[in-house]
């Protein structure tokens, strides 16, 4: 079994967009689905 990230998050347009596990954990045989969390900019 592969073990899933409770969180991500994706680089995109000068930020990163963060997602949390949305889906079971201890089921088997069920997509993993994320849903977005929020957003934080790239400090420069």
């Amino acid at each position: 079994m592969t073990r899933v990230a409770e969180k991500i998050k994706v680089q995109y347009n000068g930020g990163y967009e963060h997602f949390g596990r949305d889906s079971p954990v201890d089921v088997v045989d069920v997509p993993v689905v994320f849903r977005w969390t929020g957003r934080t900019r790239i400090a420069e």
